[in-house]
């Protein structure tokens, strides 16, 4: 894979991440699994494992993790988000999801939200999405 797929894999996770957290869900639920698996497509090839782990991110990124769920159910959710690909194989990254989710979340609802906002959160675990998608493409 080339710098410039790296860049791209990363950079669009962030910011569809965040525009589907400020503006439609949309962004979050449908394109970025969309962009994985285009993505993928020109890196690894059409393969059924890719469809099942964009599929799977399509399903688990539809789960929410706002004020109205316990925190039991955010670490469940998050995790799934690591989990939907491994049909694509095994990663660190796919632990550290959840591990920067749940410090950004901390981090956002802390004494630091004033300087530490929900968008700057939205945009660095995109980011680590990114990451993930990155090693595993």
């Amino acid at each position: 894979m080339t710098e410039t797929y790296e860049f791209w894999i990363i950079v669009s996770c962030a910011v569809l991440w965040r525009l589907g957290g400020w503006k439609w869900k949309g962004f979050r639920r449908y394109l970025l699994p969309l962009a994985m698996l285009l993505f993928g497509w020109k890196v690894i090839g059409f393969t059924p494992n890719l469809v099942w782990a964009c599929l799977m991110s399509c399903l688990i990124y539809h789960f929410g993790y706002g004020e109205e769920h316990e925190d039991w159910e955010r670490i469940v959710i998050v995790i799934g988000y690591g989990a939907a690909t491994l049909p694509l194989g095994f990663t660190i990254w796919q632990m550290i999801v959840p591990i920067v989710w749940l410090s950004l979340w901390w981090l956002s609802n802390s004494r630091l939200r004033n300087s530490f906002g929900w968008g700057t959160m939205e945009l660095l675990f995109g980011a680590t999405l990114g990451a993930m998608w990155r090693n595993l493409l």
